[in-house]
């Protein structure tokens, strides 16, 4: 029997985009003293020789504001699950050199985890769709529906912004809970009991393509968690002999319509030098479709970290399985496209 929370969630974490008058709310802006410190120890891990994937917070301690970045770290674990960090260099640094402050920073938060099969730990979010089709939702530029993904914590240092569109939305997993409370409290228990998952050629050896069902509302030692990714679901249902009732389908579409609602997204246009860091259990990201530039050197780009958070939030078995390892297993063979979508286009 799974247990149902049916009663309002009140806590600092269960916000609505109506409870946050401006982006000065939930941000943090990098002044000359955390700049100095970024600097230093980008020079000092340069020094070093250290590979990206081999830094650790140790040999880029922050020591003038790792009590800020604890502070924001606590924000993002335990209170609002969102912070965004403002003034990252941009027109200072090559891409490399970012790369390494952004990881750096990310230390403080937790370990970074490989994103895809191409075991890509500092992830690049451009379009290569142009070359396939298929490809993984950050390396395309079809609009996203609010979803979460594989991880604790999600984060996302802007490099260069589109053209146009790209527009990032933040909803409330929380809010959304406290929603369908209010207005259909009868389709929660098929949200608590939740839904198999597609994992589109990414699973382990020995694994089976569709995952064991994972509950979209939990709670865990008191402590309640939201985690929803509708297109995974809608896969593993496309599998022969599988489908949705109809009540399943009416708790899903209804929770997309909540998701959507203008006074629960947080629309934000990233700008170059803005990261933002987000309770994946807390918070569901989205995005418009966009329009890059002509010169591929001005492509929209983002930098994005997926963080394991070895404290971090109580979580039931059925969504620890999968976070408890390294990541998205590494296939030598194969870019970051859907592994199953790939088979049924070249067999059309």
């Amino acid at each position: 029997m799974v247990a149902v929370r049916s009663e309002f969630v009140g806590h600092p974490s269960a916000w609505k985009a109506s409870d946050i008058s401006s982006l000065d709310e939930i941000a943090f802006d990098l002044g000359p003293r955390h700049l100095s410190a970024l600097l230093q120890d980008l020079r000092n891990v340069r020094e070093k020789g250290l590979g990206l994937y081999d830094i650790t917070r140790d040999d880029f301690p922050l020591s003038d504001m790792a009590h800020d970045l604890a502070q924001l770290r606590d924000e993002v674990l335990h209170r609002r699950g969102m912070v965004v960090i403002r003034g990252f260099p941009v027109d200072d640094l090559c891409e490399d050199d970012l790369g390494v402050m952004y990881w750096g920073v990310g230390t403080h938060f937790g370990e970074a985890r490989s994103q895809s099969v191409m075991g890509d730990r500092l992830g690049r979010v451009t379009n290569h769709a142009d070359l396939d089709r298929n490809e993984r939702a950050y390396r395309n530029r079809q609009p996203l529906l609010p979803h979460t993904d594989r991880t604790d914590v999600v984060a996302m240092l802007c490099i260069r912004p589109a053209r146009s569109g790209g527009v990032s939305g933040y909803v409330n997993g929380l809010a959304v809970h406290n929603v369908i409370a209010e207005e259909h409290p009868e389709l929660l228990p098929v949200l608590y009991r939740g839904f198999s998952q597609h994992r589109f050629g990414e699973e382990f050896s020995g694994e089976a393509p569709i995952s064991a069902w994972k509950p979209i509302f939990s709670v865990c030692e008191g402590v309640p968690t939201a985690q929803y990714t509708r297109e995974y679901y809608d896969m593993a249902v496309e599998e022969p002999g599988t489908g949705y009732t109809d009540e399943e389908r009416r708790a899903l579409d209804f929770m997309d319509e909540v998701t959507l609602r203008p006074n629960m997204k947080l629309d934000i246009h990233h700008q170059p030098g803005e990261a933002s860091f987000i309770n994946n259990y807390v918070v569901m990201h989205s995005r418009t479709t966009f329009v890059d530039h002509d010169d591929p050197a001005r492509a929209r780009l983002l930098l994005r970290l997926w963080l394991r958070i070895p404290d971090g939030r109580p979580l039931v078995d059925a969504l620890r399985f999968d976070l408890d390892r390294t990541g998205v297993a590494y296939q030598s063979e194969r870019n970051s496209a859907y592994f199953t979508r790939w088979k049924r286009t070249q067999a059309s």
